[in-house]
């Protein structure tokens, strides 16, 4: 008979006798999204951890709570845990976490919510009560969102109990940052931190080791849980905590005097937990345990990801270097225009089919883009790009609605499909929004505003803040920008009844039904003013935010009471971004300090509709151009430039949230979003020729600089003055696709005098029997440069001169030109000014800086028109490139 060894005891295992494992694990969830896989995750674990091959804590030493409600209980059960422990004690939780108004992590049980932060246990209530603890080791586990925020607290600097002086260490290990979301995949039987947990404790890790240690665990999750797309888990360790043995390494050969003949590699197998992993996709989206993939979520292709075997996808083709062979040019909205000039930078320059191609990233309105496509031939003579990014799809929808057989020809016959995606939401600032409920979760539509507009002039009095004035709406031109379209979709659909169900429900009918009219018209009656992109109205809030003071703390709420914008517009000003997103603009250029006042979002409770961002690839490239293009769309949906969009606030190509959307930073990702589908292409057309007839009417004098400096010749078009170049940009500024009929518009100039040459009045009445339209377009046409800038005089003039025909149903502004700076400047002058701005009623100013590089220099010039616009409620436009005047213009009467 023969006779065998037991297996020795490692050395550095904890006794399991002496040894406590504490196991909270919730899934069930009265109030927050549920998460089946927890309870098993939990339920295994222990049950690894008891499992004798390795480590064997008995039973009655293991205690597993299954969504418990009160905290208060599962202290008490804790402490009982600490006390008996003498050699380890294991701690370990999954569930939500939840950052409250403290902004501490909360580990949520089964009744937690938002609000009531006593249904919750505080971290740093467990970690106290641990770090008391006098087993020589302890090891904390927390797979939750925001988990990493237990690292801030440390492990220390809790007195050592005085009778174990010789503590060998503590060891915290979190599923996240302190700003990410864990993961909970639909498809896998686990949450991902702890699905790649349980299979390393049970399959063992291949360094071989005999035992698995507290950093060694680490290291493989940090090495695996990226490769899957989900956040980097995080540790924090004192004294010897990195090298707490937990279990045996089953991977560990310990050759034949240390082993069992009984105990063979089957058997092994067969002692190990069942995990069933499968590849995951490559990118990481975060909600609270965010479900994953989505059930109607694509797979990726192999020229989408980044995980095929053995297979050279798109975005890997090799790179390149020297002068570029061909550039693939894609046009995009403002809101992504920088973000996807530096992933270009970042793809670099690729070669295929023996061609090097470099990606350029060109800014272009998506509504600017649209007609370009739709006027043009669309011939392959490079005046297209190659690649279009609009803002949203329905601008995809419009082109195939309205262009001509050679453009429709360069359209892909798919839909393409998104680079990142965001929400509608209607932003406000956070005191007016806490007036509203919102830190209750309270939620607000269209029907609300539309109520609200109609009594605009009474709405905040009746709420006990008479100091706020009049509600008043910022909404995008939808003839130009996506969140207006949207915004503008979404009211009919709301009015209509059809957001619950499918909006493709909405009839060309209904876009005209008088009732709806009436409804959408009663919205745009409380518009302040309009912009070409949701940049104007975020960095006019940042503008009135920086004049908070203690003397003037509600600057903030002075601009405009509530902003139909994207939610990442939202996240991104609170994180510093003045303009609500990163962009070229030289205030929008650099982070900065969070707002003294944030803005918050409200989901619409009766319907939104979200920005897609489609990849939209022409037909229109060479073979080497079209595997570049390919490469690159594939290369912004990789998960590393999905975690630089998502810094801006952006959700996941396939509508996931990310960790950056939080409370703190303005947003709801709990809120429901009542989703709508875009109409068809009729439909979409029909609203933007319905459009005119419903928005705000506009009552605006037109200042024009005529001083000297107006006749040189302006840079870069062949000797043309920037005069003569302004006269050809007339129509863009008294045109149709500006002003409509019943706007009431004036012209007067500045230069030697200060004349006003034709008098406001409604642009379908005539001016000495000519149309208006004509006179205010040959009146500029015969302007001559002469004379000094008295551009503070004439501002002050036209205010006052609005002020006394001003119509409060209308959007009442002044719009000035200029190519220089305030000539001859008198002392004090810009302060009287200022002075006479801030008075009501309030006259909007637009200034544009024209045709003058040195605009741009100095606290004159440029900053002299910003600090106009800022005491207005107006914008800036730039126009020292006087080539750009058309275009600058087009953007300016887009407010009108």
């Amino acid at each position: 008979m023969s006779s065998s060894r037991r297996r020795p005891w490692p050395v550095g295992l904890a006794d399991p006798s002496r040894s406590r494992v504490f196991v909270v694990g919730v899934s069930q969830y009265t109030e927050l999204e549920k998460l089946p896989t927890v309870a098993k995750g939990a339920q295994d674990l222990a049950a690894l951890l008891r499992n004798k091959d390795l480590w064997g804590v008995p039973e009655k030493n293991c205690t597993v709570l299954l969504n418990p409600t009160n905290p208060t209980d599962v202290l008490n059960s804790l402490s009982e845990c600490a006390q008996e422990a003498k050699d380890t004690l294991v701690v370990y939780f999954a569930g939500h976490g939840l950052l409250l108004d403290d902004d501490d992590l909360h580990l949520a049980f089964a009744s937690a919510n938002y609000e009531d932060a006593h249904r919750s246990l505080r971290y740093a209530d467990l970690r106290g009560l641990v770090m008391r603890c006098k087993a020589r080791k302890k090891v904390v586990i927390i797979d939750c969102c925001f988990s990493g925020k237990a690292t801030e607290l440390g492990m220390g600097p809790l007195p050592v109990p005085r009778e174990l002086p010789d503590i060998e260490g503590s060891y915290l290990l979190t599923s996240s940052s302190a700003t990410e979301r864990s993961m909970a995949p639909r498809n896998k039987d686990y949450p991902a931190f702890t699905g790649e947990l349980i299979r390393a404790l049970s399959e063992g890790l291949e360094d071989g080791s005999e035992l698995i240690t507290t950093e060694a665990l680490y290291q493989a999750l940090y090495e695996r849980l990226p490769k899957g797309g989900f956040p980097l888990p995080q540790q924090l360790s004192r004294n010897n905590g990195p090298h707490v043995s937990l279990v045996r390494n089953r991977k560990h050969d310990p050759g034949p005097s240390e082993t069992s003949p009984g105990i063979t590699n089957w058997r092994r197998a067969a002692l190990a937990l069942p995990v069933a992993f499968v590849s995951l996709p490559l990118l990481w989206v975060g909600v609270e345990y965010a479900p994953w993939p989505p059930t109607d979520s694509p797979s990726p292709s192999a020229t989408a990801s980044g995980d095929t075997d053995g297979v050279t996808v798109a975005h890997e083709l090799p790179h390149c270097s020297g002068t570029p062979d061909l550039q693939v040019t894609v046009a995009v909205s403002a809101d992504l225009a920088t973000p996807l000039t530096e992933a270009a930078k970042r793809y670099g320059q690729r070669s295929s089919g023996g061609k090097c191609v470099q990606v350029v990233v060109e800014e272009q309105n998506s509504g600017t883009m649209m007609r370009a496509l739709t006027q043009s031939s669309a011939g392959n003579d490079g005046s297209l790009p190659n690649v279009w990014s609009p803002a949203g799809s329905a601008w995809l929808s419009l082109v195939r609605r309205t262009a001509n057989a050679n453009t429709l020809a360069l359209l892909p016959s798919q839909n393409p499909r998104p680079i990142v995606t965001s929400p509608l939401v209607i932003a406000m600032p956070k005191p007016m929004a806490d007036q509203l409920g919102w830190s209750k979760k309270s939620s607000i539509g269209w029907h609300d505003l539309t109520e609200w507009a109609r009594n605009a002039p009474t709405f905040w009095s009746s709420k006990g803040k008479k100091q706020w004035g009049t509600f008043t709406l910022g909404k995008t031109n939808p003839e130009y920008s996506t969140s207006g379209l949207n915004a503008t979709l979404a009211a009919y659909a709301a009015v209509t009844g059809t957001q619950t169900g499918n909006a493709r429900d909405l009839t060309v009918g209904d876009i005209t039904l008088r009732k709806n009219t009436d409804f959408v018209h009663a919205i745009e009656e409380s518009v302040a003013h309009y912009g070409d992109t949701t940049l104007t109205f975020m960095q006019n809030f940042r503008r009135a935010d920086d004049a908070t003071t203690p003397a003037n703390p509600d600057a903030a709420l002075r601009y405009v009471s509530a902003a139909t914008v994207e939610e990442q517009a939202v996240v991104a000003y609170n994180l510093g971004y003045p303009c609500g997103a990163e962009h070229a603009t030289p205030d929008c250029t650099k982070r900065r300090t969070r707002p003294h006042t944030p803005l918050v979002a409200f989901y619409p409770n009766d319907g939104t509709l979200s920005s897609d961002h489609p990849y939209i690839e022409f037909n229109n490239m060479s073979t080497s151009q079209r595997a570049v293009a390919d490469g690159f769309g594939a290369h912004l949906r990789s998960q590393a430039e999905q975690n630089e969009f998502a810094k801006l606030g952006f959700r996941t190509y396939d509508g996931r949230t990310t960790s950056y959307l939080t409370r703190a930073n303005g947003a709801l990702p709990e809120a429901p979003i009542i989703s709508m589908h875009l109409p068809e292409g009729d439909v979409l057309h029909q609203l933007l020729t319905t459009w005119p007839t419903l928005r705000r009417q506009a009552n605006v004098l037109t200042l024009i600089d005529t001083s000297t400096s107006m006749k040189n010749p302006a840079v870069g078009t062949a000797g043309r003055t920037k005069m003569n170049l302004l006269k050809s940009a007339g129509p863009q500024l008294f045109g149709r696709d500006g002003f409509t009929d019943n706007d009431q518009v004036g012209l007067w100039q500045f230069g030697a005098v200060i004349d006003q040459n034709v008098p406001g009045g409604p642009l379908k009445e005539s001016v000495d029997g000519v149309p208006r339209r004509t006179a205010l377009t040959t009146t500029l046409g015969t302007y001559l440069p002469q004379g000094d800038t008295p551009l503070y005089e004439c501002i002050r003039q036209a205010v006052t001169a609005l002020r006394a025909r001003y119509d409060p149903k209308a959007i009442n502004a002044v719009i000035v030109l200029t190519d220089g700076q305030n000539y001859p400047d008198k002392k004090g002058e810009e302060t009287a000014l200022l002075r006479t701005l801030a008075a009501t009623p309030q006259i909007r100013v637009f200034p544009i800086a024209y045709g003058n590089p040195a605009l741009r220099s100095g606290s004159t010039g440029l900053k002299a028109l910003q600090r106009i616009a800022a005491a207005t409620g107006g914008h800036v436009y730039d126009a020292t490139d006087a080539t750009t005047i058309p275009a600058v213009l087009t953007s300016v009467v887009s407010n009108f």
